[in-house]
């Protein structure tokens, strides 16, 4: 991914803030969908360098498409098997996307939080063995968040 930088502060619901960073050159809104644009968004309460970031999103693009098995794979072996799988089929900005959810619950922190792993499939025959990823998006909010 190539290297990100600033892209602004959006005001939120509840008094938090959106921090964004994109890649150079990348011409998504800040107002976009995160799974849509590639780049990092943080939700702080406030907005000098100590404001508490409670939730954070993270979307990359992969090119050439990368193969779904080898993620997942490298997925557990980073957070050991899922409390939750699955793949829809979700219709997201006019668009109708495949999707394979993996999700975590991460204890020991302050607040427990939901981690949860969003690959875009290429669309492919439900049984092709060589599902393609196009972008890779992750999540970590608070546990009581959670969407599954």
């Amino acid at each position: 991914m190539p290297r990100l930088q600033p892209a602004g502060q959006m005001p939120l619901p509840d008094g938090l803030t959106l921090h964004l960073a994109v890649p150079a050159g990348d011409r998504c809104s800040p107002q976009a969908a995160w799974l849509l644009c590639p780049g990092l968004r943080l939700a702080s309460r406030g907005t000098g360098g100590e404001a508490m970031v409670l939730a954070a999103w993270h979307t990359t693009l992969t090119s050439p498409p990368a193969l779904l098995a080898g993620l997942r794979q490298a997925a557990l072996d980073r957070h050991g098997p899922p409390a939750w799988e699955e793949r829809v089929i979700e219709r997201r900005w006019g668009l109708d996307l495949v999707l394979h959810r993996m999700g975590w619950t991460l204890s020991g922190r302050i607040v427990p939080l939901w981690l949860e792993a969003i690959f875009v499939l290429e669309e492919a025959p439900a049984e092709d063995p060589a599902l393609r990823v196009r972008r890779i998006g992750w999540s970590a909010t608070p546990e009581q968040n959670k969407t599954h």
